[in-house]
């Protein structure tokens, strides 16, 4: 058995991910502990889909570095757990106590038509009867973990969603498939049905009233602000101190409701089934107010100038922008003029939050999106503060 242990790292945003090719035995035990992080620096993943064999010094490594963890609060579990060292962990009853994947099965997307493309991955067409939401690298384990777990509760609350059955695994990407039979996406049918815009905007806004006519009874999902406090806490040194502190105070007069949103919900993550769409991508699905999911769809149509729509949806950018207005007509149309009103103020800023979520989720995005944010709607952003009547633009104590 070979006497040596290769440790390649992949960070995220608040995550490391540590993959094992050898045996973790009392040999190689210590060259992990010497690339262990500390243990209140985040998430800790660690990838056995290539490590042949643990030994007791390992296992209690790995029992050494659950305590640790949990002690600090931060999640750590073992993902890609191969058959033998599944069987190892059970005998041992480590199972019980380490959090822990299956390895995954891998596939391919040599030659599948890639169907949109968002902040966080991509949508490919694998055969007739399923698709692929595929992630980014460096994508936490634990939010396409939560992919599942949300499509669930959601589906249970009565939100149309198209449920995940698989995580699969591509090359250093995990993705998630979804039965999808006879099922085209929503930005698809748009693309080819460009002079019935008005139709496709009362799917859109029907599906959004159903999301946020339901409540979370049971607590499952996270607080949207809790989301958007995360990112301006994460990306607060890419820009100017009043700049963040306005973007707090802005989120903070947000009101607090027990609405559903998805906070991704734009066409490319809706497929439509028999004319009905079928809702993708849950991994974010929260409780808060529905201006979080409108202000998306200005991120997404409302700026032309940004090809953000063309990126995403394929839909020309002008076609987008129009989209957009009618949808927002369309969807306000049965909420009060206050509703409206509120949303018009905030318009650019409610943009800004899931710009800024992408920006921190992507690293490979991180810098164009928060250039983006910075020097294109931080400008409108605080022109709308002043056009609100709300003195001079600086954030109030």
């Amino acid at each position: 058995m070979s006497r040596t242990l290769k440790i390649d790292e992949a960070r995220g945003p608040g995550s490391l991910c540590l993959r094992l090719a050898g045996p973790l035995d009392q040999a190689t035990a210590p060259q992990l502990r010497e690339r262990l992080p500390a243990a209140d620096d985040g998430t800790l993943e660690i990838d056995l889909a290539a490590c042949s064999f643990i030994s007791s010094s390992g296992l209690r490594l790995l029992l050494e570095i659950h305590k640790s963890f949990q002690a600090s609060g931060n999640p750590f579990r073992l993902v890609n757990v191969p058959p033998p060292v599944e069987s190892i962990l059970e005998t041992t009853g480590l199972s019980q106590l380490l959090r822990f994947s299956r390895a995954r099965r891998e596939i391919s997307i040599d030659g599948r038509e890639m169907m949109a493309a968002g902040a966080c991955g991509e949508c490919y067409r694998l055969d007739e009867e399923s698709v692929v939401k595929l992630y980014y690298a460096g994508i936490s384990a634990d939010l396409v973990d939560r992919e599942k777990q949300f499509s669930r509760e959601a589906f249970i609350l009565g939100v149309p969603t198209a449920i995940s059955y698989e995580i699969v695994q591509c090359g250093d990407r995990l993705g998630v498939i979804y039965e999808m039979l006879e099922a085209r996406l929503f930005s698809e049918i748009i693309r080819n049905d460009l002079q019935n815009l008005e139709s496709h905007a009362r799917t859109l806004a029907e599906a959004a009233r159903t999301i946020h006519g339901a409540r979370d009874v049971k607590s499952v999902f996270p607080e949207a602000k809790a989301h958007f406090r995360r990112s301006l806490h994460e990306l607060a040194d890419d820009f100017p101190s009043d700049d963040i502190a306005h973007l707090r105070y802005r989120l903070d007069q947000i009101p607090d409701t027990d609405e559903c949103v998805h906070l991704d919900l734009h066409t490319s993550n809706i497929m439509i089934r028999d004319g009905e769409p079928l809702i993708i991508d849950m991994g974010e699905f929260s409780v808060g107010s529905f201006l979080f999911d409108v202000g998306q769809w200005c991120t997404i149509y409302g700026y032309p100038e940004l090809n953000t729509c063309e990126i995403v949806t394929r839909i020309p950018s002008d076609q987008g922008f129009v989209f957009l207005e009618t949808l927002l007509d369309t969807y306000f149309s049965d909420r009060s003029r206050e509703d409206r009103a509120l949303f018009e103020a905030n318009r650019h800023f409610l943009a800004s939050l899931r710009t800024m979520g992408a920006a921190r989720m992507v690293p490979a995005l991180r810098e164009p999106l928060v250039r983006q944010v910075r020097e294109f709607l931080m400008p409108a952003i605080r022109a709308e503060w002043e056009a609100a009547g709300t003195g001079s633009g600086r954030t109030r104590d």
